[in-house]
């Protein structure tokens, strides 16, 4: 009897062995598993973080030249109202000239102008 005791025992003992080997395996496993994933979720964040980078430089570039010709666009405004804003002083000068002397004939606009701008030796009265 001693010695089935003694058999049943070194099979007990073999188990507990067997499944701690078994479990030694396994937190072997799952920590490799675990780097493998972690690897794997590092690579995918650092592609992501280049397309991110990307995706942020041509939208910048993107929003800069669109900036860039909406600023031409209001330098050509501006310029637009200068020329504008010259040509209407020229026109108030000549309808003041035309309201100070009603009673004189221009055959033409150019004489008229020339008048206005000093231009001409032409008396202003007859």
């Amino acid at each position: 009897m001693f010695h089935i005791v003694l058999i049943l025992f070194l099979q007990l003992d073999e188990a507990e062995n067997n499944i701690a080997l078994e479990i030694q395996r396994l937190d072997s496993a799952e920590n490799a598993a675990c780097q493998v994933v972690e690897k794997a979720f590092e690579e995918a964040v650092r592609l992501l973080d280049i397309r991110r980078k990307s995706y942020v430089a041509q939208i910048k570039e993107t929003a800069a030249a669109k900036q860039e010709k909406l600023r031409e666009q209001i330098e050509l405004i501006e310029k637009e109202k200068v020329k504008v804003r010259e040509s209407c002083d020229g026109l108030e000068y000549q309808v003041e000239v035309l309201q100070s002397f009603p009673n004189i004939k221009f055959t033409t606009t150019s004489e008229f102008e020339n008048v206005c701008y000093g231009k001409t030796n032409r008396k202003l009265f007859k």
